[in-house]
């Protein structure tokens, strides 16, 4: 008698969009089973040899990594496995464990994996989850290392038929199907998707890790804050694996109804039809099919995304998010390291408008060597502008990078959460400082720069006519909006149900932004995710948006839905929506 395993339903983060069907691959790391082996004195420099020609190994496989992700054209990963490079040069990972075998008589992979539990207990008493993360770093060398030390012990001891050999490492990944890791690194990430891996689930994985930076420029679905414990009791089963990384949504044995709907949209032959349909329009203007025009932008992270600007139907960047490019960056970069990050970036652009956004640190993104004091809520603390303010030479050192490469093309600024008239003003006059000392320094004029406000805290919506009046443009970051206007942490997957963009506070706050932006003659763009959510394109076109800013690989996806949108239609869809009164009224509507 055949069994039939019951749909099991998980909420989770999303950290990358996208849909995966697949077999789950459920991962365990080297460090998950370590043995303890005692060695005499004559054995010692013998392990001390093992250790080091596994440090050597793990170098050049990190070098080979490097290669693949140079021939993906993510150029940035580039910086964080130099910065896995060096941590194997490290006294820690180096002299301090040579010694530790030395004195303890034991063998290098009980050492290591000993000196890594004490690392542990240190990171995770820091109270910013972002320094928390940078863990993972460490532990990916030492699992690397781990897996090179168990390699050679095996081949000594165990030449075939192992048990340790047959422990699910992500290294061995083989097939294609859905991984899912307490915890993923960049490097974790990078060799898995070398491996087709279809999707990443983790349980504490933020966004803002190195593993989400990867899965994003991959264009591969990750959710995080799934529960270890609720994947491992089907770890063993032959389970199918739903993964909507549009909204966090897992499926475990999916039933008939839900695979059918999946299936049907995001199955690898459905998914290449709809690729192929949408990439059709590539060439094609974004516009309504009664002919109104909407600007289509790409959302980008790192400035060799640029060059992929053009392979994926987009002409202009909407929001080129700074700090990422640096998060691996122990100090603040130098003027001259953002100047030729962003002068780069210009250049590809090739005249095409981008905007570069101010740093948005804080919350939970950080630089490494960052200081930061404790505070009880980071996310309403000193964040973003707020941080850049009261770090002046910092944020004018930025804002004289940026004002350089504007020489090399249509570059504009965009300051993150706003949330006074005040912040704005001082803002400006900080950028009329550092325009005045670049000029001095180089020797030429340069023509005033466009500048604009993201609208993503209730004060700055409320206040949008006085914000209009002192800026180019407005950007709605409405991933932020949500969150601060429905009070519900969009981290926190226990309160996801109440994190809805379709609340109709919120689309009659878009409304009210809009309306405003329109008096004032200054264009209103949408950057946070309801902007690359197709169902939602007709309502905010009929709002009143005229330019979308999404990731690169969801710009085809939307420009179809606005193909197959009537400008008409959308106006009165927006009308019937803001007349309704709950969440679920409006989500019925869109669907």
């Amino acid at each position: 008698m055949q069994i039939v395993l019951e749909e099991i339903h998980l909420k989770g983060n999303p950290v990358s969009p996208g849909i995966a069907i697949g077999k789950l691959f459920f991962c365990r790391f080297a460090d998950d089973v370590i043995f303890e082996k005692s060695i005499t004195l004559d054995e010692v420099e013998d392990e001390v040899r093992r250790y080091r020609l596994a440090l050597a190994q793990s170098k050049r496989d990190l070098e080979k990594l490097q290669l693949v992700l140079e021939n993906e054209k993510i150029s940035e990963g580039r910086t964080i496995l130099d910065a896995h490079m060096q941590l194997l040069q490290d006294p820690v990972i180096t002299d301090e464990i040579e010694q530790e075998i030395r004195l303890s008589l034991k063998n290098a992979e009980f050492v290591l994996q000993c000196a890594l539990q004490r690392y542990k207990m240190k990171f995770s008493t820091l109270p910013i989850a972002f320094f928390r993360e940078r863990f993972y770093d460490l532990q990916a060398i030492v699992r690397r290392v781990l897996v090179c030390l168990k390699s050679s012990y095996l081949d000594d001891h165990f030449p075939t038929g192992n048990l340790l050999r047959e422990s699910k490492s992500i290294y061995a990944l083989e097939k294609i199907g859905v991984v899912y890791a307490r915890e993923l690194s960049f490097v974790d990430l990078t060799e898995a998707s070398v491996s087709h891996a279809q999707a990443f689930m983790t349980e504490v994985n933020g966004a803002t890790s190195h593993a989400a930076i990867a899965a994003k420029a991959k264009g591969v679905p990750f959710v995080t804050s799934i529960p270890y414990e609720k994947i491992e009791r089907v770890s063993d089963l032959d389970t199918i694996i739903i993964v909507d990384g549009n909204t966090g949504d897992i499926y475990i044995n999916p039933s008939d109804q839900t695979l059918k709907y999946y299936s049907s949209k995001f199955d690898s032959e459905a998914n290449d039809e709809y690729l192929n349909q949408t990439r059709s329009n590539l060439n094609l203007p974004a516009e309504t099919y009664d002919g109104c025009p909407v600007r289509l932008s790409a959302n980008i992270e790192m400035a060799g995304e640029v060059k992929l600007l053009n392979d994926h139907g987009g002409s202009s960047v909407g929001l080129f998010r700074s700090e990422y490019a640096f998060l691996s960056h122990i100090n603040f970069p130098s003027e001259e390291e953002q100047f030729l990050i962003y002068k780069e970036a210009v250049e590809s652009m090739s005249g095409f408008p981008i905007v570069i956004r101010a740093f948005d640190l804080g919350g939970d993104k950080y630089l490494l060597g960052q200081k930061i004091p404790f505070e009880n809520n980071p996310f309403l603390g000193c964040r973003a502008i707020r941080f850049l303010l009261q770090e002046k030479e910092l944020f004018k050192m930025q804002l004289k990078a940026i004002l350089r490469a504007s020489a090399y093309g249509n570059l504009s600024i965009l300051l993150p959460m706003i949330s006074s008239l005040a912040e704005l003003i001082k803002t400006k006059e900080l950028i009329q400082t550092a325009l005045k000392e670049v000029e001095e320094a180089y020797g030429f004029s340069l023509k005033p720069i466009r500048l604009g406000c993201m609208i993503e805290v209730p004060s700055a919506a409320l206040i949008t006519d006085l914000i209009a009046r002192e800026c180019d443009f407005l950007s709605i970051g409405t991933n932020d909006l949500v969150q601060y206007v429905l009070a519900v942490d969009r981290g926190n997957h226990s309160l996801s149900n109440l994190y809805s963009p379709a609340h109709p506070s919120i689309i009659r706050l878009i409304k009210m932004i809009i309306s405003e932006a329109n008096c004032c003659g200054i264009p209103v763009s949408i950057c946070g995710e309801i902007a690359a959510n197709p169902k939602f394109t007709p309502l905010l076109l009929g709002l009143g948006v005229h330019e979308l800013s999404v990731s690169l690989r969801q710009i085809a996806c939307i420009k179809d839905a606005i193909r197959n949108t009537s400008i008409v239609e959308a106006t009165l869809l927006a009308e019937k929506a803001l007349k309704l009164t709950t969440v679920e009224e409006i989500e019925a509507l869109l669907i």
